[in-house]
């Protein structure tokens, strides 16, 4: 995987940890949410991954669209590569994620792995929404050991690609 892709799914991995954890209904809007941080956990996360504090800042407190979202997490992933931002080199950086199948089935495994999250919270009868998000490191580090479980089961599988 090269430079722009790992940027890129270091910034999806944030960018679903800050949506799972700290999604919020958009006030006076229907069918719209935001991310909304609290300041003691947006303060951890600064002084954790200070490299992804221009990401959580453009992020916070920001309605949640595709186009913002996929705009927002290119150019942090160009910026942390060092390559240009402009709208024609992260079109063509997209395009090729796009076509890397390699890239593709890890985004497959962690959304897949999303899912299992969400599906067992809400299948837990004691879950009342109220337990503390881990920190992303956490975050992280748990997909990676299931994804290194999927690995066993499925020969070939990306788990060594993050």
């Amino acid at each position: 995987m090269d430079d722009f892709a790992g940027m890129f799914f270091c910034a999806v991995r944030y960018e679903q940890w800050l949506r799972f954890h700290f999604l919020e209904d958009v006030p006076g809007k229907e069918d719209a949410a935001m991310i909304a941080v609290p300041p003691q956990v947006a303060e951890r996360s600064l002084r954790e991954e200070p490299e992804l504090s221009g990401l959580l800042k453009e992020l916070d407190g920001r309605e949640v669209s595709l186009g913002h979202m996929r705009d927002a997490l290119a150019a942090w992933a160009a910026g942390a590569c060092g390559m240009a931002a402009d709208a024609e080199a992260l079109a063509e950086s997209l395009r090729r994620l796009a076509e890397d199948k390699g890239f593709l089935r890890l985004m497959d495994m962690h959304n897949g792995w999303i899912q299992e999250l969400a599906d067992r919270e809400a299948g837990d009868p004691e879950n009342t929404g109220g337990h503390p998000a881990p920190p992303f490191s956490e975050w992280t580090a748990a997909f990676y050991r299931w994804l290194a479980g999927r690995e066993a089961s499925f020969p070939g599988s990306p788990a060594a690609m993050g």
